[in-house]
């Protein structure tokens, strides 16, 4: 597992639970050292996550704390379309560098990217047209 999965994954573990959660319970469920947990707490509280607690006591994560999803404006979602679109008709990563071959999973990731936002943008032109000016 890689360690910025690990250490989403203790703030799961933590959000989840109503209990202080013990270094060695996230050890034993993230399969690492306690001392690997104990660094990506204290790397998860130097980066503001708001984890009260203690070595031998447990972890708490602030009951408060949320990660706010990725909310797109209508003018960011147009320009994240155009500018897949620009980079669809220019070769983009898909071209790769001279002479390189593509990667396959770039061009899978852009177009399912770029279909994402055009449905997205397709949805809320619509429901702009019903709402009325």
């Amino acid at each position: 597992m890689h360690r910025a999965d690990r250490l989403f994954q203790i703030i799961q573990i933590l959000r989840r639970s109503p209990r202080p959660v013990t270094a060695s319970m996230l050890a034993e469920e993230l399969e690492v050292s306690k001392r690997s947990v104990y660094r990506d707490i204290a790397d998860l509280i130097g980066q503001r996550v708001p984890i009260q607690g203690e070595a031998g006591l447990g972890y708490v994560l602030d009951r408060d704390f949320d990660m706010p999803p990725l909310m797109l404006t209508q003018d960011e979602i147009d320009a994240a379309v155009l500018g897949a679109q620009w980079v669809a008709e220019r070769g983009g990563p898909c071209a790769g560098p001279r002479g390189a071959r593509p990667d396959r999973q770039d061009c899978h990731g852009l177009a399912r990217t770029s279909a994402s936002f055009h449905r997205s943008a397709d949805y809320w032109r619509a429901a702009r047209q019903c709402a009325g000016p």
